[in-house]
């Protein structure tokens, strides 16, 4: 998927305990995609929330824009 922005905020919330992860200011590659991995060990059995933002070019953390203009991501459900 596209996104105008190159550096992101990922966030990880477990639904109804609390925040699990939160990395900020993570850069795209080359390609303009954005990789990184999770250990499930790490993650007990629940629903968790996961949040992308982008970094606009005054700092400022916004809804993550993917694909074509006018679609928005801003949270996903997991359940494990």
């Amino acid at each position: 998927m596209y996104s105008d922005f190159r550096v992101f905020a990922v966030t990880i919330d477990k639904v109804d305990v609390g925040r699990v992860l939160e990395l900020q200011r993570v850069s795209t590659d080359s390609n303009r995609e954005l990789r990184f991995t999770l250990n499930s060990s790490a993650f007990g059995p629940g629903e968790y929330r996961i949040r992308l933002q982008g970094y606009t070019w005054r700092g400022e953390r916004v809804d993550g824009r993917l694909g074509p203009p006018g679609r928005q991501i801003g949270d996903i459900l997991l359940h494990g």
